[in-house]
């Protein structure tokens, strides 16, 4: 019977402090968990800055906080001893902050990957132009030089070896293979056939002496 008393008369106490009316200046519950996800945000800010810089740019930052929503210092203390001092309205606070912060970490890494992906994009342009620029750098200045002598034997040489070549593949000069004794006693009988044997050297020498008799 005890217990139940005491229950009873904390349960009174509990509900009497939650229908207590806020006092004045106390911020709404909305309003109250936008500053205080401000709040959050503003510190993690201050903690990448050295020591020094966050101590001169601390003020300034909070007082901006604070008037964005028309209170100050004052008053913000007021009120985190007044949702402090609530459970139910505290735990509902912190899970609502919460969310919001957890809500904005996703975004960043979102923007993040797609920024990183657009920067790779990036790089990957840059060095696919970078490569192919020093290509075209290494062809202009690394040029290979013939040191061989040009004459009218090479020239010949190197224009007349490829036409005979050509030709002989397109005649098969080869002896017939005979499938029969009549054909192949037929095919003895024949001459085999040799291709032409071009002497570019010498043509050459009588065409230059050809040009010296013209030019004559």
């Amino acid at each position: 019977m005890e217990r139940l008393f005491i229950a009873l008369i904390a349960l009174f106490f509990l509900t009497a402090s939650c229908s207590k009316p806020k006092p004045k200046g106390i911020l709404s519950e909305e309003k109250i968990s936008d500053l205080m996800t401000e709040v959050y945000l503003l510190d993690s800010y201050l903690n990448t800055l050295a020591i020094d810089s966050g101590r001169k740019v601390m003020p300034v930052l909070y007082a901006n906080l604070f008037d964005k929503f028309g209170i100050d210092s004052a008053r913000f203390a007021d009120n985190i001893d007044y949702y402090y001092g609530n459970p139910i309205a505290l735990e509902k606070l912190q899970t609502t902050v919460k969310e919001v912060l957890t809500q904005y970490e996703k975004d960043a890494l979102k923007l993040d990957s797609i920024e990183h992906a657009r920067v790779r994009d990036s790089i990957n342009r840059v060095t696919h132009l970078e490569q192919w620029a020093a290509a075209m750098k290494d062809l202009i200045l690394n040029v290979h030089l013939d040191t061989t002598d040009y004459t009218i034997e090479a020239n010949n040489t190197s224009f007349f070896q490829p036409l005979a070549s050509s030709r002989i593949y397109r005649h098969r000069f080869t002896k017939p293979t005979p499938s029969d004794p009549e054909e192949g006693n037929a095919g003895e009988d024949r001459a085999e056939i040799r291709p032409p044997f071009i002497d570019t050297v010498r043509a050459a020498h009588s065409f230059e002496e050809y040009r010296i008799d013209i030019l004559r």
